[in-house]
C-alpha cells in the first residue's frame, strides 16, 4: 500500500507505517508478492503469508459492511460488473489488476473495486510550509475509516485498526530505474465532494463507454512516470477530463512552487503558494476535503485549527516538526487516521 508519489514495488519491509489502502488499494501490491515470492527468505515468505492472511480478514470484512450497506443483490451486481471495468482500463492497468487478482485467489471485480475505491470515497488533510530560505515541506496525513464498522467495544472504526498493522514500504522500478525519486515535486490527494461526482463518472464509462476522461489515480501516476518538473505536472493535472472530482497538492523544490489544485471533472481552480500576503496561500497551504473559498462545515473543520497553528507557529518554524504538530493536533488527528507522513 502506498501513496502515488511513492509507487515503490521493488523492497518490501516490515508491516509499519502504514501508506492507506485506499490510496490505490492494491494497485500493484499482489502482482508483486506474486513474482518476488522466491526471493524471499524462509523468515520473508512466513511474514508474506501472515500479511496475506491480514489482507483476506481485511476484506472480507469491508466485503460484508459493503452488503450490510448496499445489500447482497446489489453487491452481487458490483462482484458481476466490476470485472468488465478493468478490461476496459488501459495497459498495463487491467493486466495488472487480473495478476493481482490471480496470485491474491481473489475476484477481479474486488480488486478492481479496491483500485477505483478513490474515485467515490476517501477523506485526508495536506499541508504545504514555505520557511524565508524559500524551503517547501509537504505533508498529508490518512483519515480513513469514517463509517466504516464502528468497533462499540473499543470505540475505534474497525477498517483504520485493521490497516495499522498492514504496513509496507515499497520501491518502485521499471526497466532497472526507481521511478518518482526525481526530487523535482512531490505529490498529495484529497477526495473532494461534488454533485457531478465519481459514481456519475463511473456510469458514464460503464453504461455509455465514455472512455475519454482519466481515472484519478491511475492519471496522476501516468503524470509522475512521465513528467519531470513542478510547472509541466501542474499543468498536466489541470487540464485533463477527470472521472471524479478531486484536490491535487502539489509542490516542488523552489521558491512559491506549491499549489491546491481543485478539480472539477472539467473544471478547474487553482490556489498558488505565494499568492496572498497572509493566511491561506502566503507561506502555507491546507486542504482537507472542501473548496479552500468556502467555510468548512462546522461538523469537520479541521482546517480551521490547521490554519490557526501555523499562524501560531509563524513562518520562522516552517519545518517538517511543523508539519506534524499541526496533523496531530485535534481534531486534524482523529480515530479515523491511518498514517500521518
Amino acid at each position: 500500500f502506498f501513496q502515488i508519489k511513492n509507487f515503490t514495488l521493488v523492497s518490501m519491509k516490515k508491516y509499519e507505517n502504514f501508506m492507506s489502502v485506499y490510496n490505490f488499494i492494491f494497485l500493484h501490491i499482489f502482482g508483486y508478492l506474486h513474482r518476488v515470492q522466491t526471493c524471499f527468505s524462509h523468515h520473508q515468505q512466513e511474514n508474506q503469508v501472515t500479511g496475506s492472511l491480514k489482507l483476506k480478514d481485511l476484506f472480507d470484512d469491508i466485503q460484508q459492511l459493503v452488503q450490510f450497506l448496499i445489500g447482497e443483490k446489489l453487491s452481487k451486481i458490483i462482484d458481476d460488473e466490476l470485472p468488465k471495468i478493468s478490461k476496459t482500463l488501459p495497459y498495463p492497468y487491467n493486466e495488472e489488476i487480473e495478476g493481482m487478482a490471480s496470485a491474491a485467489d481473489l475476484p477481479v471485480g474486488h480488486v478492481t473495486f479496491y483500485n477505483i475505491f478513490y474515485e467515490m470515497f476517501v477523506l485526508c488533510t495536506s499541508v504545504i510550509v514555505q520557511d524565508p530560505e524559500g524551503n517547501i515541506h509537504h505533508g498529508r496525513n490518512l483519515d480513513n475509516g469514517a463509517l466504516l464498522g464502528w468497533d462499540t467495544k473499543n470505540h475505534t472504526w474497525k477498517v483504520t485498526e485493521m490497516l495499522k498493522p498492514l504496513t509496507v514500504l515499497l520501491h518502485w522500478k521499471k526497466d532497472g530505474k526507481t521511478l518518482f525519486k526525481s526530487g523535482k515535486y512531490s505529490f498529495s490527494l484529497d477526495k473532494r465532494m461534488a454533485l457531478n461526482n465519481g459514481i456519475i463518472g463511473l456510469l458514464e464509462w460503464l453504461l455509455f463507454k465514455d472512455h475519454n476522461q482519466q481515472w484519478v489515480t491511475l492519471y496522476a501516476r501516468e503524470v509522475f512516470e512521465t513528467v519531470n518538473d513542478f510547472e509541466s505536472a501542474k499543468s498536466a493535472l489541470s487540464n485533463v477530463r477527470l472521472i471524479a472530482p478531486v484536490y491535487y497538492i502539489l509542490s516542488g523544490i523552489n521558491r512559491n512552487e506549491g499549489v491546491i489544485i481543485t478539480r472539477d471533472r472539467d473544471n478547474v481552480n487553482i490556489l498558488n503558494l505565494g499568492s496572498k500576503e497572509s493566511g491561506q496561500g502566503s507561506w502555507f497551504l491546507v486542504e482537507t476535503n472542501y473548496d479552500h473559498w468556502k467555510n468548512p462545515p462546522f461538523y469537520d473543520d479541521r482546517r480551521t485549527p490547521s490554519v490557526q497553528c501555523l499562524k501560531r507557529d509563524g513562518q520562522t518554524k516552517a519545518s517538517w516538526e511543523q508539519i506534524y504538530n499541526v496533523l496531530s493536533t485535534k481534531p486534524v488527528l482523529n480515530k479515523l487516521y491511518t498514517l500521518i507522513k
